[in-house]
């Protein structure tokens, strides 16, 4: 088991009316190895995070996490991840103003965000090359944005020198 705890993060603005804004920051990793081929993970965290939508400067972040890899043989791995993560966008951190004559000022909101993973990867004997398929799902449910779902493709190839 790890913990990360720090003092917490502090972010001074650039714009002034948006003064300063700080939370602590807890990051708790649990492991658990039954066996050599597995590996379980469990993970929390709860942070002040640069926004994922404008013009919103930070967020409230609180997460959770599950994940499993598996490793049959020296040469196959296989991961199943999932987390549920809820942001919390207050008016305070958007600008008051723009030189923008249409902008309005949002009211703020929540967002909450679902993801999961699939991935089967191949190395090959030489332990420096690897291929990787890895099939993805978000599922994003916004106040503050555009809510939407998506599903993701991805081979990767992965040599180390």
């Amino acid at each position: 088991a790890a913990a990360t705890p720090a003092p917490g993060r502090i972010n001074d603005y650039q714009d002034s009316a948006l003064g300063s804004d700080s939370a602590p920051y807890v990051q708790l990793i649990v492991s658990l190895i039954p066996h050599d081929m597995t590996e379980i993970r469990a993970s929390g965290s709860y942070m002040l995070r640069n926004s994922d939508v404008y013009p919103y400067a930070s967020q409230e972040s609180t997460a959770g996490g599950l994940g499993l890899t598996w490793k049959p043989l020296v040469s196959w791995a296989f991961d199943v991840v999932g987390e549920y993560r809820h942001g919390q966008y207050d008016m305070d951190t958007a600008p008051a103003t723009s030189t923008d004559p249409t902008y309005i000022r949002p009211m703020g909101g929540d967002e909450d965000t679902l993801t999961a993973a699939v991935s089967a990867q191949y190395i090959f004997d030489n332990k420096t090359t690897s291929v990787k398929l890895t099939q993805s799902y978000q599922d994003v449910d916004s106040d503050v944005s555009v809510s939407f779902t998506r599903n993701a493709t991805r081979l990767e190839f992965s040599k180390e020198f």
